[in-house]
């Protein structure tokens, strides 16, 4: 009887090994591919950028409010200035692109500094 109830034990004690190991992969698996790099998307010749800016432009990221985040309050959005000089630059040096298009229906705006240097 002590014996069977060895085997017995053995062999659950593998297929619970196989089963971690087999968990172990295939958690790699999703991992690796979440983190493959995406192919980059096809930019036909002529093509406009369209950038839809939502929430206000500021310089550096605004630290969400404890408060508001333990009663559920939205996340004020932001554009940071930086990220969006980064990808107007890089949109003007880029000859397929031939138009910069705004979609301000949610900006909110920002400093007349930092808009100026925009335009």
């Amino acid at each position: 009887m002590k014996a069977v109830l060895r085997y017995v034990w053995g062999t659950i004690r593998v297929f619970n090994n196989l089963a971690a190991a087999v968990l172990l992969v295939l958690i790699f698996i999703l991992i690796a591919g979440a983190l493959a790099k995406k192919p980059a998307p096809h930019v036909p010749d002529g093509a406009a950028l369209v950038l839809d800016l939502e929430g206000s432009l500021r310089e550096r990221p605004v630290p969400p409010d404890p408060a508001a985040l333990l009663r559920g309050s939205e996340i004020p959005k932001t554009v940071l200035l930086r990220n969006l000089l980064r990808v107007i630059e890089h949109a003007a040096s880029d000859e397929r692109v031939k138009m910069l298009v705004l979609s301000l229906d949610k900006f909110a705006g920002g400093g007349a500094a930092d808009l100026h240097r925009i335009a």
